[in-house]
């Protein structure tokens, strides 16, 4: 059974892919329906300085990103100095 893994893209101020398959971050425990975790995402920021999109997303391996399924994705605007 392929596990579910918090990952990330990045992408640039006007929305192109900069990454498309980021480092992927296990859950320490299962997740229960309708119940919440906080989750410590191992991200590597882009190597030029700018503005950028961060969009973090779920994907189960060999299966697919959740956003492929309408899950939309959270989208963090970072500075990278």
């Amino acid at each position: 059974k392929a596990p579910v893994l918090a990952s990330y893209h990045w992408l640039n101020a006007d929305k192109t892919v900069l990454l498309l398959d980021g480092n992927r971050t296990p859950f320490a425990q299962p997740v229960k329906p309708d119940s919440e975790v906080a989750v410590q995402l191992g991200v590597v920021a882009p190597k030029a300085p700018g503005n950028y999109i961060l969009q973090v997303s779920l994907v189960k391996e060999g299966a697919g990103w959740f956003e492929a399924k309408n899950v939309k994705p959270l989208e963090l605007a970072v500075k990278v100095k």
